[in-house]
């Protein structure tokens, strides 16, 4: 085999191998997974068992809203912690400035780097965030970033 032979197949080993593995080799953060039932669940104010919810931004129009299944804790000091009221009226308040200023919120899965199922997430879409698993059950979410949404800088 000549010089320019082996570099050829030497390049189609590795390409073949970033293809196959790389994916694997860099997801060191989990993602956002748009769901339709999350969007349901959120925009109908129903409340997950077995869920603690939080929510990021303003008293009244925060930027996202997430419920985190309660096996898993969430390691931050800036999301703070609903009750079930708290949910439902921020809720109604994120639905009422989404409508007046037309935009649409959505619901998604919060997936660590291992594609486990963490919790939900509610919020317009645009946001940014970096979700992160720690050791075992424990999880950092950082607090959106991006465009802010409708009524986010009010109160």
């Amino acid at each position: 085999m000549n010089p320019k032979s082996i570099m050829i197949v030497i390049l189609v080993v590795l390409a073949t191998f970033a293809v196959f593995f790389g994916p694997r080799l860099l997801s060191t953060y989990g993602k956002l997974k748009p769901s339709a039932d999350v969007t349901d669940t959120f925009d109908t104010r129903r409340i997950k068992e077995g869920m603690t919810y939080f929510a990021s931004g303003s008293n009244v129009y925060p930027m996202a809203v997430i419920g985190i299944n309660e096996q898993w804790i969430l390691e931050s000091q800036l999301w703070r912690k609903l009750s079930a009221q708290e949910v439902e009226n921020m809720l109604f308040n994120m639905q009422e400035e989404a409508m007046r200023s037309q935009q649409i919120l959505h619901g998604y899965e919060i997936i660590d780097q291992d594609g486990h199922y963490v919790g939900d997430w509610y919020s317009v879409a645009g946001l940014n965030t970096v979700i992160k698993k720690i050791i075992d059950y424990r999880v950092r979410i950082d607090t959106p970033t991006g465009k802010q949404p409708p009524g986010a800088g009010r109160y």
